[in-house]
Formats: structure tokens, C-alpha cells, sequence
């Protein structure tokens, strides 16, 4: 919604003008414990990275063998969850009584 819109809104419903508000910031909304402080986020080679700027850096810095940790720590996650979908299904198919094709 813009201001403008706003500002006929609260004409129109009696209830005055923008001017006769306190607005803050989301940073006074931070300070004021209202609101938790804004989580950046980006992708790095599929790695999802979020940080807060108030920790210093716009990004922070991850070195390459750092990079290449997260990476195999996903896939080993990956294929942990494969093996118990697989095992899973095949608990499946034996209570029941399916046979693979």
C-alpha cells in the first residue's frame, strides 16, 4: 500500500493523516525488541548461506575447502535419506507382499 493511498484511507476513515503518526524504522523496531534483526541470505553453489550484518561483513568469507566441507555434508545427507527411503520402500513391499520388477 503507498503513503498516499494511506493517507486517504485515514482521511476518508476520520482517523486523521500520515502526519499525526509515529512511524519507526526497522531499525528502531530492532532496538526496541519488536522485531529480530534482518537475516541476509545467498547461495553459494547450492548452499544456502545467511548472516546477520551486524556481525561485520556484507558476506562472510568461507574458503574454498570450506565450501567443498558444506558440499559433502549435503551429500552425505542426501544419500543417507535415499538409503532410508529405500529402506522404507522395501520394508513396504515385503509386508505386503510386492516383488520388484
Amino acid at each position: 500500500m503507498s503513503l498516499m493511498l494511506m493517507d486517504r484511507l485515514l482521511v476518508a476513515l476520520g482517523v486523521g493523516n500520515l502526519d499525526d503518526f509515529v512511524w519507526f524504522t526497522p531499525d528502531d523496531l530492532v532496538v526496541l525488541g519488536v522485531w529480530k534483526e534482518t537475516q541476509y541470505a545467498y547461495y553459494h553453489d547450492g548452499v544456502r548461506v545467511t548472516y546477520r550484518k551486524s556481525e561485520g561483513e556484507e558476506r562472510p568469507a568461507r574458503t574454498r575447502a570450506e565450501w567443498r566441507e558444506v558440499k559433502r555434508q549435503l551429500e552425505k545427507e542426501k544419500k543417507r535419506k535415499r538409503r532410508e527411503k529405500e529402506k522404507r520402500e522395501k520394508r513396504w513391499m515385503e509386508r505386503y507382499g510386492w516383488r520388484p520388477s
